[in-house]
This record gives structure tokens, sequence and C-alpha cells, in this order.
């Protein structure tokens, strides 16, 4: 499946020309355009790496937050993405900071090895006043085993024991002494 999906990366890669790419792109921007029509321009022009559509596609989260499709859309464009969604930390809405933090979680999966710029978001995201958030972040870190989620984790541990205790104290024992 991942041999026929690369193919189909580099068909769609010769096959989009510049000018087909920028009316996919506006379509993402056009708000009149359905969600399906918007996420299904997002997902073509995220699978050739399209740069330009990377922030119009970040944007649509704001409307459609926790869509399956448009985290897929991001998360073709990988790393690169991150730093753009980082911004979105901070967003009033809850749906939206959970998209970033479901996109990080599947950052987290995809990379190999630890990564102490996406550690750092998530230990920010930790500290969100959204436990379904806290939740997520708890979850991406237990893939790093990082000894300096230890201190954090603990804090989250005693502001929250019932609702994030069982969570982070499955995390702590994959510790060593």
């Amino acid at each position: 499946v991942r041999y026929e999906l690369d193919e189909t990366r580099k068909l769609l890669q010769h096959a989009l020309t510049p000018n087909i790419k920028d009316a996919l792109l506006q379509d993402v921007q056009d708000e009149s355009l359905s969600e399906e029509i918007r996420e299904g321009c997002a997902v073509l022009l995220g699978c050739v790496g399209f740069e330009e559509a990377l922030v119009p596609i970040i944007r649509l989260l704001e409307k459609y937050p926790l869509s399956k499709t448009l985290l897929y859309a991001i998360g073709q464009y990988h790393k690169r993405a991150f730093p753009h969604l980082m911004k979105m930390t901070q967003h009033p809405n809850d749906l939206v900071r959970q998209s970033v933090g479901v996109y990080i979680g599947h950052l987290v999966q995809d990379i190999e090895g630890h990564d102490s710029q996406i550690e750092r978001a998530l230990l920010q995201l930790l500290e969100d006043a959204n436990p379904v958030l806290n939740l997520i972040a708890l979850d991406a870190l237990a893939v790093f085993k990082s000894p300096t989620t230890i201190l954090p984790c603990l804090n989250r541990l005693k502001a929250f024991p019932e609702e994030l205790g069982e969570r982070v104290t499955e995390l702590l024992s994959t510790f060593p002494k």
C-alpha cells in the first residue's frame, strides 16, 4: 500500500500543473464551497506538498476543527506544518487546540527518536486547561519516555489527580527507578 501511495503522489506531482494547484488553492479558500470540496482540495495539495497551501489548509482547522481529512492533509507536510500549528496552541477554541494536539500526536508516531522541540510543545499542551488536550499530550509524551517530562507530569498529577491520575501514573511507571 505504501508503494502504491508513493506512486500515486508522484503521478499527481507531475499531473498537477501550477495553474491547477493555484485553482485548487483558491477552492480551499473559497468560503462558498462545501466542506467536502474544500477538504478534498486540501488533501490533493497536501499529497503533492504544495507549500503555498500549507497555511490556508491550517486556517481551515478554525472552520472545521478536528476534521480527520484536514488533519490528514496537514500531516502530509510532516514537521513543516509544526511551526504554523504551534501558533494555534493559544487559540480560544478548545477544538482547534485539540486539532493541534492530534497533529502533534501523529507527528510523534511518524518521527524516529526524540525531538526536543516537539517535546516542549507537548509539555505546553499538558499545561492547557482542556483535560482532553492533557490526555492527548500525555499519550504522545509516553512515546518519548524523556526524563524531562517527569516533573511536569508529577505537577499535573498533584493538580488534577482525579482526571489525570491514572494516565500520569501509567506514564511514570514506564521510567526506570
